[in-house]
């Protein structure tokens, strides 16, 4: 019907000349559309682009917990590297972030 339920995009991975073949990668659904199918051909979508752009190495960045996420992102090749405990903070809480990445 014409709505947008996603979008996936990748962001320079610091701002840095030696990290120019790196990038961070976003992927985000509205809360309907998880579960329907639709992460899937964005994660595709994205990491041809990056592929064909000649990226190095891409990073996902989730907030803990969320497992899923992490499942998701271990089916198109991204490994865990670790976790940054509390680096993020909002609504009034610290949050830990898990890191991933993924070789082209």
């Amino acid at each position: 019907d014409a709505m947008v339920v996603g979008f996936a995009s990748s962001s320079p991975f610091r701002d840095k000349k030696a990290y120019d073949t790196s990038v961070e990668t976003t992927i985000v659904l509205d809360e309907n559309a998880t579960g329907r199918g639709w992460g899937g051909p964005l994660m595709e979508a994205l990491l041809e682009r990056l592929a064909a752009a000649g990226v190095h190495r891409a990073y996902a960045l989730i907030a803990r917990p969320n497992e899923s996420s992490v499942r998701f992102h271990e089916r198109f090749g991204y490994t865990s590297l670790g976790t940054m405990d509390e680096v993020g903070h909002k609504l009034d809480q610290f949050h830990s972030v898990h890191i991933m990445e993924r070789r082209f």
